[in-house]
């Protein structure tokens, strides 16, 4: 009988690394081909006005909420040009999505242990991401969903602090992640008041930048 042990180790075994490194393949491979565009060229032109001094909203307009712009950053300044780019958020993209993925393995794991059901909340995602793959790496919507997913998970272990961090950034990056604010907070509410601080310092924190 193959019982699930939630107490058991959640760490990941060598067959787990393995399929979590298959599962993320074909994205590498596919990030490498560079021939995709999307609203890549749009991500492109903003950060690179950003990184010659313009100011946004001021000497260009960036339609996005503000933590946006810093993800589009760092491929912008590693890539040069414009194809440069792609290949390198396409990977940067790829990173996210691989931290999605082993999430979802690792809480399967850590919440089933041996069990067939371990491995369904990863296979269940690697389906769906690849029935809209034509726009997985053309967006930017992978990052906000690791930061929803990890701030669930980080609830979830009782880091509520962690979790309210992970929920600003993730709204400040693009604004769905908002939705689960009123979520967490019901949970804090029932688990008590410092839970409660802890996540309401986590919000603030990870926005005062933004504020200022």
């Amino acid at each position: 009988m193959s019982a699930s042990n939630p107490s058991a180790s959640s760490r990941l075994a060598p067959r787990h690394w393995v399929a979590l490194a298959l599962s993320v393949l074909p994205l590498v491979l596919y990030a490498a081909l560079s021939l995709r565009e999307g609203d890549l060229p749009l991500y492109f032109r903003t950060a690179r006005a950003f990184l010659d001094g313009a100011t946004p909203n001021r000497d260009f307009r960036f339609e996005y909420p503000p933590y946006a712009l810093l993800w589009f950053v760092p491929a912008t300044w590693a890539g040069g040009d414009l194809r440069g780019f792609i290949l390198a958020f396409g990977l940067q993209l790829t990173l996210f999505d691989a931290f999605i993925k082993w999430l979802l393995l690792s809480e399967g794991v850590r919440r089933w242990g041996t069990s067939w059901r371990a491995w369904a909340p990863l296979a269940a995602y690697f389906v769906v991401s690849w029935i809209q793959s034509v726009h997985y790496l053309k967006r930017y919507d992978v990052i906000p969903a690791a930061l929803a997913l990890a701030a669930l998970v980080a609830l979830m272990r009782r880091r509520e602090g962690w979790a309210g961090a992970a929920l600003a950034v993730g709204t400040v990056t693009k604004l769905y992640p908002a939705v689960l604010v009123p979520l967490a907070l019901a949970v804090c509410w029932r688990r008590g008041a410092k839970p409660t601080r802890a996540l309401l310092t986590g919000l603030v924190a990870a926005c005062c930048r933004w504020c200022r």
